[in-house]
């Protein structure tokens, strides 16, 4: 299982930037609330891309990573959804939420369920 990290840093007492540490694949993954965005690169910090930008996401403000399945997934308060996508910002899928609770989502997670028999 890859070790995965998460950093919030503020400014003023607001959430600006996220930054999450995927292990094995060496890259980190944030999201940046001053330009709406989603970026990745290299723990060394080249390969430094845009993955989502803005147009894209309007204020994400939860970012997860599903390691295994090579997928990112992040709230936005503004869209009022629950996104996935990619590493490479593809094959992506909204899950709209309803306006109230879109506010109120301040962290995300991935989980594994399994059936008996499973591994």
């Amino acid at each position: 299982m890859p070790l995965q990290f998460s950093i919030y840093a503020s400014e003023n007492n607001v959430n600006n930037t996220l930054v999450n540490i995927v292990t094995a694949d060496r890259r980190i993954f944030w999201i940046d609330a001053g330009v709406p965005s989603i970026g990745s690169s290299k723990l060394t910090g080249a390969d430094r891309k845009v993955i989502h930008g803005p147009g894209n996401v309007a204020r994400p403000v939860a970012l997860c990573i599903d390691a295994d399945r090579r997928r990112l997934y992040w709230s936005d308060r503004d869209f009022g959804t629950i996104s996935t996508s990619d590493y490479e910002g593809d094959n992506v899928r909204y899950f709209r939420l309803p306006q109230s609770y879109a506010s109120l989502i301040i962290s995300l997670s991935v989980g594994r369920v399994s059936t008996y028999g499973e591994a």
